[in-house]
């Protein structure tokens, strides 16, 4: 059963002659995947244009397309002192034996376009005696018909200085690998990830998404978790609506909740996408078979048939249930991959998600592959990099981190180890810092509490009683926040079990 979504009353598209062009967001949304057809993948402008209206149902013009790949600086026109500064470093190279690629203005290009750029300038040819030259034999030229040709046009030579040292770059080539032919469910979810890297690039390169003072903002302003809390509890209360099979009571929350779940869509909370593909992944098949169209319905209306969120998920909703873990898995692990190249380790965001994927692979039994290995290595390197230069904090706040991921994979005895190896940097922070003293105890009992739970929801230590006993005894009577209700949990912590 479908959960049917209101119409939000979106403001009309721009509409000529009946079709419906994008509009400026859309653009935004696209720029990466337009960027990556024409620049990257370097094809023409009428091929770019048809793969985005059959594939991401994305309408302009060639006109539109022309000013925003001028605004973006995509241009392919190449100028004259680009041409001649080629046919100088191809014939060097070549008188070495070295093969050669060129790139200009980040774009590589392709020996074809310049021929025909020569082509069409036949002055140039017989300036530089090419004209009887075989159009494979266009790159042999006598240097010194070039130079008298620059003395007859000393307006090119400073052109032809900047763009050899800035503009033009040349590279040996790499081999060509073999090519593969992966499966389709494999292909399904390259397709989808190339959709969902052109967004993550469009809403950063628009600044819908900036990092400001290391925080990842949404036009400017610092993400609110209390909306992404709210958001949890009402999926919280659906999600077990759904397991019990009791489908209409999770649709009136859902459409009671509408306008809450609309607000924080269009407002591209940079946390969103991820925590979807993580909530249906946690989810048992017959939840998630419900949750998928949902999702799928809900960018729709919100954001527009074209929008790539909605283009993605329709892509998961058509694939078989079989393809759907391996997707969501994938778009999980890209998505934390991407974020941690603009993200520092100890930023909010990147946390959150390190921990939640951190759960997800505890749920599908992979906790001893390489992406959760990759994790925790993330963590431990980085502490040790903090405490090589005296930022204690930072350092301790690596190591409550390790602790989180440690629990998560049930390997207590390294979470053990961990906290106690974080307490020895909350004591030097005593000595040496008071006033950041009580805030990192703080955390240190935020950590033993978590550890606490988790001990004694897996029942495997004889002390976890007593434990658990000394944590609630702390609790009742220091308060849960205070800096005795710490000290009281720290003088026990001696007896805590470091073994199974």
């Amino acid at each position: 059963m479908d959960i049917v979504h209101h119409d939000v009353g979106q403001a009309p598209p721009v509409v000529a002659k009946g079709r419906i062009y994008a509009t400026e967001e859309l653009w935004t949304c696209h720029q990466g995947v337009i960027t990556r057809l024409y620049k990257d993948e370097n094809r023409p402008l009428k091929e770019v244009k048809e793969i985005m209206e059959t594939e991401y149902f994305f309408l302009a013009t060639e006109r539109m397309y022309k000013t925003r790949i001028k605004r973006w600086g995509l241009d392919k026109k190449f100028k004259e002192a680009e041409i001649l500064a080629m046919l100088k470093l191809k014939r060097d190279r070549d008188a070495v034996g070295k093969d050669t690629r060129f790139a200009i203005r980040n774009q590589n290009v392709d020996w074809g376009r310049v021929v025909h750029y020569l082509k069409r300038r036949p002055g140039l040819q017989d300036a530089l005696c090419l004209s009887a030259a075989a159009d494979s034999d266009k790159s042999v030229v006598q240097w010194d018909r070039v130079v008298q040709y620059l003395s007859e046009r000393p307006d090119l030579r400073e052109d032809l200085e900047t763009v050899t040292c800035l503009d033009v770059v040349c590279r040996t080539p790499s081999p060509v690998p073999e090519s593969l032919n992966p499966a389709p469910g494999l292909r399904f979810a390259d397709e989808i990830l190339r959709i969902l890297g052109g967004f993550f690039d469009g809403v950063f390169q628009d600044s819908v998404w900036s990092v400001v003072d290391g925080a990842l903002c949404t036009r400017g302003q610092r993400p609110s978790r209390k909306r992404l809390n709210k958001w949890c509890g009402v999926m919280g209360g659906v999600y077990e609506l759904l397991g019990r099979g009791e489908t209409e009571t999770a649709t009136d929350i859902l459409k009671n909740e509408y306008n809450f779940i609309k607000w924080i869509v269009q407002n591209s909370d940079p946390e969103l996408t991820y925590f979807l593909c993580y909530n249906v992944l946690q989810q048992p098949p017959q939840v998630a078979d419900v949750l998928v169209p949902y999702a799928c319905g809900m960018y729709a209306a919100v954001l527009g048939e074209r929008h790539p969120l909605t283009l993605i998920w329709r892509r998961i909703r058509a694939a078989g249930v079989a393809d759907r873990v391996g997707i969501l898995s994938a778009m999980v692990r890209y998505t934390s991959l991407y974020l941690e190249t603009r993200l520092d380790v100890l930023n909010v965001t990147m946390n959150w998600i390190h921990g939640l994927q951190g759960q997800l692979l505890e749920a599908l039994g992979e906790t001893g592959g390489n992406d959760f290995q990759r994790i925790v290595s993330m963590y431990t390197r980085a502490a040790r990099e903090y405490a090589d230069v005296g930022r204690l904090k930072d350092e301790c706040k690596c190591l409550f981190a390790l602790v989180g991921l440690h629990s998560t994979a049930k390997r207590y005895d390294l979470a053990m180890q961990t906290l106690g190896r974080a307490h020895g940097v909350v004591e030097e922070v005593r000595r040496s810092h008071p006033a950041a003293e009580q805030l990192m105890q703080m955390w240190a009992y935020g950590e033993m509490g978590q550890l606490s739970y988790s001990v004694m929801s897996a029942g495997r230590y004889k002390k976890k009683k007593n434990y658990t006993r000394e944590h609630a005894y702390a609790m009742e009577r220091f308060g849960e926040n205070s800096k005795e209700a710490l000290s009281h949990m720290l003088e026990v912590f001696s007896a805590l079990p470091c073994r199974l």
